[in-house]
């Protein structure tokens, strides 16, 4: 769905979602994974990490406050990854969470 992105003019289709909490809410890993990429994008994602899971899927966590891990550690579902925040252009306090498989986007609505 078309959408504003973050404090941007830009629109742009989601191909993720939003989940709102407090800053240092922890965030956790959705599933066990390795993590592949950590880094600050301060003008869109901010603070993000993403980890690889079996069978080709990938999950990033952007706009966090505070990472924890580092690229190749291997974490387990609900390890403490991160800490919920507002870095990047996002303009509030929330997780921008996205799925991918092989590199397709999926909706991870689809995995609750």
């Amino acid at each position: 769905q078309p959408t504003v992105y973050g404090t941007s003019e830009t629109i742009v289709v989601l191909q993720g979602i939003w989940i709102e909490n407090s800053v240092n809410t922890p965030v956790t890993a959705s599933s066990t994974g390795v993590v592949v990429d950590v880094g600050n994008e301060i003008d869109s994602r901010g603070r993000f990490i993403v980890l690889s899971h079996d069978y080709g899927y990938k999950t990033t966590y952007s706009h966090l406050q505070d990472i924890l891990v580092s690229s190749g550690d291997t974490v387990k579902q609900g390890e403490t990854i991160g800490t919920m925040g507002s870095s990047g252009n996002i303009g509030k306090n929330a997780l921008y969470f996205t799925i991918e498989q092989e590199g397709v986007a999926l909706n991870p609505a689809n995995f609750f």
